[in-house]
């Protein structure tokens, strides 16, 4: 396999995340940097409340992406590497959604310190990231840099025996919201073909003049579009299995070469390596378009929500999916309609989420004043509120 020079990212600079050098020491720094929905412009494509554009962008709490977390750990560290390229990362952990909810900006502690102890010329970089209201870090992982690119992943992929188009066509995956995310982070470029437990896919490098205010081409250490492109297509994978997946982490990603040009196609193949209860792996290799390897994944982590499939359909369309069921008959006079919703239809761990998508600004104290009561009780409340306004909706 061919591997290009290496580049030590610091020649790059000008950064987005560059931040605010608070302080550094032998080995360490610590930087804080604004989360900032006027400057952040791809915070706007990454929301989890699909709530009508009438809402303000702080109440449909944009999330950063995972992989946004993996390009602000190399921005960071890449100022305690002394010349050296990046490699890739390793034990990346989110513990936590770094979100922006009901807040217009946010900061970051990015706390990075350089192991003391290299082995075969790597130089490991622990990095913590730490949201302004936490305590504990929402995000660590270890970012590689060395000397020479490092081919230490050999990932075995199964010989597919039965491959099938992706039930769903390109239009349905943006246009229907299968996929919740914006213009921005839209790289699945052609239906995906999926395997029992693997899949193959195409992206495309995104331009990165709609990621930032105030600059059309910001300078990148990764390509965190196409790398969350690769989330997107695992999640793909997941729908027709009732999996609604979520990235949580990653064991390592090795790099062989820089980005491609935008407008490049890339091939994507991933195999699902193991599924338990609450949590996907599996391998990925991503090529550069140009026949070569461009990188490597072992251990890409999703975690699993088993939403029950109205909660699903509610979530990426709450203006026109009904959340509760109709009465088998209908009811005398015709002016009249009966909703009944179970109890195990919203899960306790989605109260928050779905009582954003369901209530009014108004209605927003009402709710707030639930905090203190025990979860089945404000379970029920949210339950009532839902299927009565189900119901004005129906008579409409």
């Amino acid at each position: 396999m061919h591997c290009c020079d290496l580049v030590s990212p610091v020649t790059a600079g000008g950064f987005p995340f560059a931040g605010r050098l608070i302080e550094h020491r032998h080995g360490e720094l610590l930087v804080e940097l604004d989360l900032d929905l006027e400057k952040d412009l791809f915070l706007a494509d990454h929301v989890l409340i699909q709530a009508p554009e009438d809402r303000p962008l702080a109440a449909r709490w944009p999330v950063l992406p995972f992989t946004f977390s993996l390009e602000i750990a190399a921005e960071v560290s890449a100022h305690l590497v002394n010349g050296r390229g990046l490699l890739g990362f390793e034990r990346a952990s989110a513990r936590r959604w770094i979100a922006l909810r009901n807040v217009e900006r946010s900061t970051l502690r990015v706390e990075a310190r350089a192991s003391p102890a290299e082995r075969d010329r790597t130089l490991r970089v622990e990095v913590a990231i730490t949201q302004d209201h936490n305590d504990s870090p929402s995000f660590t992982v270890d970012v590689l840099y060395g000397l020479d690119y490092r081919v230490d992943l050999d990932l075995l992929f199964t010989k597919p025996t039965q491959v099938a188009r992706s039930p769903f066509s390109l239009d349905q995956i943006y246009g229907e919201r299968l996929l919740f995310h914006g213009p921005s982070l839209q790289c699945v470029c052609a239906s995906p073909s999926f395997q029992e437990v693997g899949l193959e896919g195409r992206l495309m490098v995104r331009r990165g003049d709609q990621l930032f205010a105030g600059t059309s081409d910001p300078r990148l250490l990764i390509d965190p579009c196409v790398l969350d492109g690769v989330g997107q297509l695992i999640g793909l994978w997941g729908l027709p299995r009732d999996l609604y997946l979520f990235p949580i982490g990653i064991g390592k990603v090795e790099l062989y070469r820089s980005s491609p040009a935008p407008g490049t196609v890339v091939p994507v193949r991933a195999e699902v390596t193991g599924i338990d209860d609450r949590t996907l792996t599996a391998d990925i290799e991503i090529g550069d378009g140009a026949g070569h390897v461009w990188m490597r994944i072992r251990d890409w982590k999703d975690w699993i929500f088993r939403w029950p499939r109205r909660l699903f359909d509610f979530r990426r369309r709450p203006t026109e999916a009904l959340l509760s069921r109709g009465a088998a008959t209908a009811p005398e006079p015709a002016s009249h309609c009966v909703r009944w919703i179970d109890r195990d239809k919203l899960p306790m761990g989605e109260l928050e989420m779905v009582a954003q998508l369901v209530l009014h600004c108004s209605e927003t104290s009402d709710w707030l004043r639930q905090t203190g009561s025990p979860a089945k009780v404000r379970q029920k409340w949210l339950l009532s509120r839902i299927v009565a306004k189900d119901a004005i909706r129906e008579l409409r």
